[in-house]
């Protein structure tokens, strides 16, 4: 879920940033929005915010660990097991 949620974040950040340039008449109206600076770091900051929420590295601490399992003599490896 939090994936959906990061790419409708970079999604969003990306139309803002356009629409700072495709909408330039409509946007100057808007006393708030005037300031190039203010949009383009808003956008920027979802675009940046939608990373870390879709960053697979985040997911990753979820994986079981595999161990390795040796014979009775511990030098001849048997196979892996799974850790909690």
């Amino acid at each position: 879920m939090s994936k959906i949620i990061g790419y409708v974040l970079m999604i969003a950040g990306v139309v803002v940033i356009g629409a700072r340039f495709l909408l330039k008449n409509l946007i100057e109206k808007i006393p708030i929005l005037n300031d190039i600076k203010i949009t383009a770091l808003v956008g920027i900051g979802l675009i940046i915010v939608g990373f870390f929420l879709t960053n697979p590295s985040s997911s990753s601490g979820k994986q079981e660990k595999e161990v390795p399992v040796y014979d009775k003599h511990g030098k001849k490896l048997v196979g892996y097991r799974r850790t909690k």
